[in-house]
């Protein structure tokens, strides 16, 4: 609960005090403190816990690491942080989509952005029109949503458009 307030004394007492290890994670869904930290907005937090040496590549059940959960929040500035410091932009859910798919179905376009730019600052290669495991990209998600910013951002990152006639497209 610390970890998703914000409360760095909180999360630091727990840790140092109380010997709750930094990776530690909820049994039932696996969020650890820092995927809450950083899906919360809480980025002191989240800098405690890097600092502490908690693990970036730690997994949920769903296989969502805090950058993910950071990402599809909207949190651009601990997404940045978070590839700063070592996580990794490319790794995919258990569902297969990738960080990026989602931020943008998730209309995160700010987000997506800094993602790409981020990744690629630290030598990582996001490939913006990668499909779905239903076969869609992005650029077509946000077409079938009508997403207009997402679409936008897409076209000037350099995304190719196709043309479907599906408009089943899940989340």
């Amino acid at each position: 609960f610390a970890a998703e307030m914000g409360d760095v004394p909180g999360v630091q007492m727990m840790i140092e005090s109380h010997g709750v290890s930094v990776d530690a994670a909820d049994p039932n869904d696996g969020y650890s403190s820092l995927t809450m930290a950083a899906e919360c907005g809480s980025l002191g937090v989240v800098q405690y816990l890097i600092q502490a040496g908690a693990h970036v590549h730690c997994k949920d059940i769903l296989g969502r690491t805090a950058l993910y959960a950071a990402a599809t929040a909207g949190q651009t500035e601990i997404v940045t942080y978070l590839i700063e410091h070592g996580a990794d932009p490319t790794m995919v859910d258990v569902d297969k989509r990738s960080i990026f798919w989602a931020t943008c179905a998730l209309q995160q376009c700010q987000t997506a952005e800094a993602l790409l730019d981020a990744a690629k600052a630290q030598g990582y290669t996001i490939d913006i029109n990668a499909l779905d495991p239903s076969g869609y990209s992005a650029m077509d998600f946000a077409a079938t949503q009508g997403y207009a910013n997402i679409l936008d951002m897409l076209r000037r990152r350099g995304a190719r458009e196709r043309r479907t006639s599906r408009l089943d497209i899940r989340m």
